[in-house]
């Protein structure tokens, strides 16, 4: 697992290996309860996805292509202060693997750079806040 330690932005470069199964890359951060958080893909050479899980699991976010092309975008607020994990991973485990760029902001730079993004030309307008809703799984 691998700590993402970033005050405001940050990004990483990695390759997703594939073999018999699929290796996906699992990061780690923290948050605070009430925390805007964006996670990104970008530079995608592969249909990415990403899975958020909460401090105590009971949040689980996914994403697939909700940034540019196969790129994916997760925008969110933290609902509980603590330890979350990202998991990047490739759509369906696509063979072949292929190397991304994660993107990462906190605060108001989480937020700043979706209201930047307006209109897609193959999907058309997207929404003000691309906030992910929260699913909260029953009896945890």
């Amino acid at each position: 697992m691998k700590n993402i330690n970033f005050d405001t932005t940050g990004s990483v470069t990695s390759t997703l290996v594939f073999g018999n199964q699929i290796a996906p890359d699992v990061y780690s951060f923290f948050a605070q309860a009430g925390e805007q958080i964006r996670l990104e893909t970008s530079d995608t050479g592969v249909d990415t996805t990403i899975r958020v899980v909460g401090p105590d699991a009971s949040i689980d976010l996914f994403d697939d292509d909700g940034g540019a092309g196969l790129a994916s975008r997760l925008v969110f607020t933290a609902a509980d202060a603590g330890g979350y994990v990202a998991v990047v991973s490739s759509f369906s485990g696509n063979p072949g693997g292929g190397t991304y760029t994660l993107n990462f902001a906190r605060g108001p730079a989480a937020l700043q750079a979706v209201s930047e993004v307006s209109e897609d030309g193959e999907r058309g307008k997207l929404m003000s806040e691309l906030e992910n809703q929260v699913e909260v799984k029953a009896g945890t």
